[in-house]
């Protein structure tokens, strides 16, 4: 890249992070240089994915990261220029309760991934409208918060005796809305049918494949919450998770240490996923993070970053 002195600021001379930098300077990575949006006016550029983590493992892809991740130990970052490094000495501003939610409600989903998988599966019918019942509830407490109008009336999501003669026992919804935009409920419908159509699909299991990205996804279940837990206790991001335990945890989960038999996650794994559930919960009543972050002081830094970026030939 031929970087001048203020983007080498943040690269040291670590020979893993020198390896990257190298794999950087090759032809799959040339757009870097010659994109004219990018080249020298990349502020800052670090490690993304399982490298990141420090999850990754022999079929790791490398993945690199502009700006997003702001809790890479700092031989993680590639390049830094002056305004890369405001932005790190920044990064608390952007910090709050919310943001922990965040990293709670992805890891929801990864949950519903989870649960999707072990559905598809062999298991009791009764069982399986269980979980499928738990991915309605998750996606219908998602689309409330994304939309107001549902605060017009109340759903109530549960299961009983089934009146399809197929099944057992069947899933049900009691709805009472007013003036509820039909948009919204278009919506709403769309969501439920996306969990249906996900637990119906059939088809040759490849086990070894599937036991795989199980394990990948229950890995990274967790990861969400330990990242969670320390920006709610400790006000920081720590996306390398290198702490004592942390990552003999991670590491064992994905290589499927945590399985009972083939797709199915053991005992064991769920009450470790209910522990960091229950600490992340009382992580959030205790934290001393506010609700939301200022957004007056965030628009603020974003305002005077892009304006001495444009004005003042930055980079």
């Amino acid at each position: 890249m031929n970087p001048d002195s203020s983007m080498t600021d943040c690269i040291k001379t670590d020979p893993e992070a020198m390896d990257f930098r190298r794999l950087m300077l090759t032809e799959p990575y040339n757009f870097l240089r010659t994109d004219e949006h990018l080249g020298r006016r990349i502020a800052l550029l670090g490690l993304g994915g399982s490298y990141a983590y420090g999850t990754n493992n022999e079929n790791s892809d490398v993945d690199f990261r502009g700006i997003e991740l702001l809790g890479l130990d700092e031989d993680q970052y590639l390049v830094c220029t002056e305004i890369g490094r405001e932005i790190l000495e920044h990064k608390s501003l952007f910090l709050s309760k919310r943001a922990a939610r965040s990293f709670g409600g992805y890891a929801s989903a990864q949950l519903r991934r989870l649960q999707n998988a072990i559905a598809r599966d062999s298991v009791p019918q009764q069982e399986r409208e269980r979980h499928i019942m738990n991915s309605a509830k998750n996606a219908w407490e998602d689309m409330q918060q994304k939309c107001r109008a549902f605060d017009r009336g109340t759903l109530r999501i549960y299961i009983d005796q089934a009146e399809n003669p197929q099944l057992e026992t069947e899933i049900f919804i009691d709805a009472d809305y007013k003036h509820l935009p039909l948009r919204d409920y278009k919506d709403m419908l769309v969501s439920m049918n996306n969990v249906i159509r996900e637990y119906d699909k059939v088809g040759k299991r490849n086990h070894k494949k599937d036991d795989d990205h199980l394990n990948k996804h229950a890995m990274h279940l967790i990861r969400l919450y330990m990242m969670a837990i320390d920006i709610l206790e400790k006000g920081e991001i720590r996306t390398h998770r290198t702490q004592a335990g942390d990552l003999d945890l991670l590491l064992s989960i994905r290589r499927g240490e945590f399985m009972s038999e083939p797709g199915v996650l053991s005992d064991d794994f769920y009450r470790i996923l209910s522990e960091y559930e229950q600490r992340m919960e009382h992580a959030i009543r205790v934290s001393c993070l506010p609700d939301e972050p200022d957004m007056e002081q965030v628009a603020a830094f974003v305002e005077s970053v892009n304006r001495r970026a444009v004005e003042e030939n930055y980079y």
